[in-house]
């Protein structure tokens, strides 16, 4: 693997850096998982392994490069869940595996662990995701329209509505359902256009304003111009300026929740096939497929259901895991 000519990645930028910061230990957590969903015992250029887990990651952050998800491998090596050789600077010129644990072979030559139940770290992956995926459905029941809204969305909404005036950039940022004091960072080219659109419709509106040279926009004014021009606004901003019923005053439905535990444990145990039981969740044509996965889950499912018997069909697990194996 060795490369004399190979340069290293480099490092992350001022503005990457800032956004990786701001990443919850939830989200560090999952981006290791799913990097080591993307493992086995066979080596593996780790370019390849990266490429792979910011194609696949449910919910990826947007904004975060290759080269962050390259600084968490390197950080499984160190904890000893991978093994590495080559250069791991350059992510062309390495490659990582999974430990080799020592393996019982039968009297007719098979492994035996080749099925075995989960280990407990599997578990304990999959009790994590289930708290992460929890965590992340009800950020999303709260805002199911809006991609770029931090999980203290809401504090800052009501932080915002305490003021009377917002400057133009202000008004259109929490418009378009986001945290004006986020950081500028590239990348983000869908929210940008649509702030700047706001932004132009509020300079030639009639919205009572202050100042001439800082104009300021009054909050209630911006607000009610924004509803009598349909723009489509975060429910949260309308939540902490008074214009709509308190989410947690609205009633789920019962069959809701259970469904959305059901879907977990089929995607928690989706992940564990995946990581542990790669070569029986492929196809004939050795490829991943819902169906494939999901046929394996109804074959075992003592390995990776408490009840010992899969919550849905093989046709509705599929379904569920083909949501999360072509999202992008």
């Amino acid at each position: 693997m060795e490369n004399h000519d190979a340069k290293p990645d480099g490092k992350l930028t001022p503005e990457q850096e800032i956004l990786a910061g701001q990443l919850t230990e939830d989200e560090v957590h999952e981006i290791d998982i799913a990097l080591l969903s993307n493992t086995n015992d066979r080596w593996r250029k780790v370019a390849m392994v990266v490429a792979t887990t910011m194609m696949e990651l449910p919910c990826r952050i947007k904004g975060i490069p290759d080269i962050y998800y390259s600084q968490r491998i390197r950080y499984l090596v160190d904890k000893k869940e991978l093994i590495a050789r080559g250069d791991l600077s350059c992510m062309r010129y390495s490659e990582v595996r999974k430990p080799v644990e020592n393996k019982v072979v039968s009297m007719s030559g098979k492994n035996e662990n080749e099925i075995s139940e989960p280990a407990s770290q599997s578990m304990a992956m999959l009790k994590k995701l289930h708290e992460m995926m929890e965590a992340r459905d009800d950020r999303n029941a709260k805002n199911p329209d809006f991609d770029f809204l931090p999980a203290s969305y809401l504090e800052r909404c009501q932080e915002w509505a305490k003021l009377d005036f917002w400057s133009l950039d202000e008004a259109a940022n929490l418009l378009a359902g986001t945290d004006p004091k986020r950081p500028k960072i590239d990348g983000h080219t869908e929210l940008n256009e649509r702030i700047e659109q706001i932004s132009q419709w509020l300079k030639f509106s009639d919205v009572k304003t202050e100042g001439k040279l800082n104009k300021r926009y009054e909050a209630k004014g911006v607000m009610v111009w924004a509803r009598k021009k349909s723009v489509e606004i975060p429910e949260a901003l309308l939540e902490a300026m008074g214009f709509s019923e308190p989410k947690s005053s609205k009633h789920v439905h019962g069959n809701t929740l259970k469904n959305l535990e059901k879907r977990e444990k089929v995607l928690g145990a989706a992940i564990i096939a995946l990581a542990n039981y790669s070569a029986q969740c492929k196809d004939r044509g050795d490829v991943f497929t819902g169906t494939s996965i999901a046929t394996f889950l109804e074959q075992r499912p003592e390995l990776f259901f408490e009840e010992g018997v899969p919550p849905y069909t093989v046709r509705v697990m599929a379904g569920h895991i083909n949501q999360y194996l072509t999202m992008k």
